[in-house]
């Protein structure tokens, strides 16, 4: 999923479009990829006494790091 948001990211700045669709999707593929380094930032530290933590570190196994 990660390797997909790049590649969107790559065609959207590869076209060069100037437009209110193409500046909500660049916005949409970046915050994407924020939500991602937050997960990756989260997994890396290993927190687990924490709830939240151990949520989001399923979700990022589930969804993000497959390979895991």
């Amino acid at each position: 999923r990660l390797e997909d948001k790049l590649n969107r990211l790559k065609q959207i700045l590869l076209k060069g479009e100037k437009d209110d669709k193409t500046d909500e999707r660049l916005i949409d593929t970046l915050m994407d990829l924020a939500g991602y380094a937050i997960l990756s930032k989260i997994y890396i530290n290993g927190q687990r006494g924490n709830e939240w933590t151990i949520i989001l570190t399923n979700i990022l196994r589930r969804y993000v790091l497959v390979t895991i």
